[in-house]
């Protein structure tokens, strides 16, 4: 399966344990395209995959991620981390089997 786009119903999505919802859709993380949150609002998020960001902080940060993905609907103004700027929001990245989510407060960037 390619192209896939993942949809989860949540009231939060600082609350959400990404690993366990993608093994109850039985998806496999690198057919994934799209991720999207439906949230209790009837609002909803969209994170994409990345590949040029993906390959940018492969490369950069020395990491192993199988996939990278971003919002355009939020503004992330930078890694403090050898000081990467990144239009956008990063939420997700896969590491070596396990999620890291990425959380931005008043431009520092760090691993939860």
């Amino acid at each position: 399966m390619t192209n896939t786009t993942i949809i989860i119903t949540t009231n939060c999505i600082n609350d959400i344990n990404l690993a366990s919802e993608l093994t109850q859709q039985q998806v496999v993380v690198t057919d994934i395209e799209q991720i999207q949150f439906q949230l209790a609002d009837n609002s909803s998020v969209l994170f994409q995959k990345d590949p040029a960001l993906q390959h940018y902080l492969n490369t950069l940060l020395g990491m192993n991620l199988k996939r990278v993905f971003r919002s355009n609907d939020h503004q992330l103004n930078q890694l403090t981390e050898k000081s990467i700027n990144i239009d956008g929001t990063l939420l997700l990245l896969k590491d070596d089997g396990d999620w890291i989510r990425l959380h931005c407060d008043s431009g520092i960037l760090a691993k939860l």
